[in-house]
């Protein structure tokens, strides 16, 4: 599907064997009542892109939609400059096999991901001098790695214990690394306040990735600000 716009209605796409799956430049989401009401941005309804894949690749190019759900046992999963809007929705990817790759993700709801033995990767562009995805995050990951290695680049992150002058400057605090070592499951928060009496994520937004056997790499992308355009606009619409 290429070039697609739908307005309060859902998208629901299903593959039963190997055939892929593939949306570029779709647009789901709820609209004004009428021309001229200018009330979408307040719509209740939750305009779902749902799509469910057997051992085809599911792959989704410049998708903006009120919520996002992908369910396939063996394809990978690749999504490329994904737009999430309901806060009360979010994105989910379930997967058997195969890898998810999410690049250049904004989301405005919980994001959750699901894999057995694929690989997961998120690289998560910056709005202005924050990251375009905030809120806490828990994720399962596999032995094949150590927890201190899913952020990157590192120097971006900082353990709840290291709290220091400068803080603000760091975009992920980690929890116990010892901890996530024994139990192979690492918490902390993207984006939120850095200072020790605000260290916990006053946000709704929940990051969630699980894998058995996988590794997990979440990125966050200081060169990608893709608030720096619509500012731009906007000074020269004042000037």
């Amino acid at each position: 599907m290429n070039d697609l716009e739908i307005t309060n209605c859902d998208l629901k796409v299903v593959s039963t064997d190997s055939g892929p799956i593939v949306l570029k430049d779709v647009v789901a989401k709820c609209s004004d009542s009428e021309p001229g009401a200018n009330d979408g941005k307040f719509c209740h309804f939750n305009n779902v892109i749902d799509i469910t894949a057997g051992r085809g690749s599911v792959e989704l190019d410049r998708v903006v939609s009120d919520a996002i759900a992908i369910r396939t046992e063996e394809g990978r999963v690749n999504l490329k400059e994904i737009t999430q809007l309901n806060p009360e929705s979010g994105i989910t990817v379930t997967t058997t096999k195969g890898d998810v790759s999410i690049e250049y993700l904004v989301a405005a709801g919980n994001i959750q991901i699901e894999t057995k033995a694929g690989n997961v990767k998120i690289s998560i562009p910056m709005c202005n001098s924050v990251p375009a995805y905030f809120g806490t995050f828990q994720i399962a990951y596999g032995d094949v790695q150590k927890p201190g290695d899913i952020f990157y680049p590192a120097a971006q992150s900082m353990t709840r214990f290291d709290l220091k002058a400068g803080a603000e400057k760091k975009f992920v605090i980690m929890d116990d690394l010892d901890a996530a070592a024994s139990t192979g499951q690492l918490t902390g928060t993207i984006g939120c306040h850095l200072d020790k009496e605000s260290a916990a994520c006053a946000y709704a937004n929940e990051l969630l990735i699980s894998t058995q056997t996988g590794r997990v790499q979440v990125t966050i992308n200081e060169k990608l600000n893709i608030c720096a355009q619509s500012s731009s606009e906007s000074e020269s619409g004042g000037t």
